[in-house]
């Protein structure tokens, strides 16, 4: 039986790498309906409290809010920050793409706002999901 898989499972998945990675990369909130964007991110909330030993149903990761870190509606001195820092990279290209979204808790996103990054990770550091939490130490 392992012989079988890695013969007809692990080469095809190999072969399709490149792909997942490309789709990955193009994936952002409106390319696919949103709860299936919101499915996604909690299994990926799913995996990763998993492997640091929570192991927590998917439908509570269902009921969180997307979260956009760069803010879905930014102030104009955000913006401004923005357009300094990345030399006129598309901001709305970039808060909608996969990598810019979390899940949070509606009290916590409601106080984390539309704020910069610096002044929400108090309140990533609140959220319930290591996923979340883990933001702050990655930066």
């Amino acid at each position: 039986l392992n012989a079988f898989i890695v013969d007809r499972f692990e080469q095809r998945m190999a072969d399709k790498a490149p792909e997942l990675t490309d789709a990955l990369k193009r994936l952002s909130l409106h390319s696919m309906q949103q709860y299936r964007t919101r499915y996604l991110l909690a299994r990926l909330a799913q995996h990763v409290d998993a492997a640091y030993g929570t192991h927590t149903p998917l439908s509570t990761y269902l009921k969180l809010e997307i979260e956009h870190i760069l803010p879905d509606t930014p102030e104009p001195d955000l913006l401004a920050k923005w357009a300094a820092d990345t030399k006129g990279a598309d901001y709305e290209n970039y808060k909608n793409r996969l990598g810019n979204l979390t899940l949070l808790e509606k009290p916590i996103n409601i106080v984390a706002s539309n704020d910069f990054y610096a002044s929400k990770t108090p309140e990533y550091k609140k959220s319930s999901t290591y996923f979340t939490r883990s933001l702050v130490e990655l930066v």
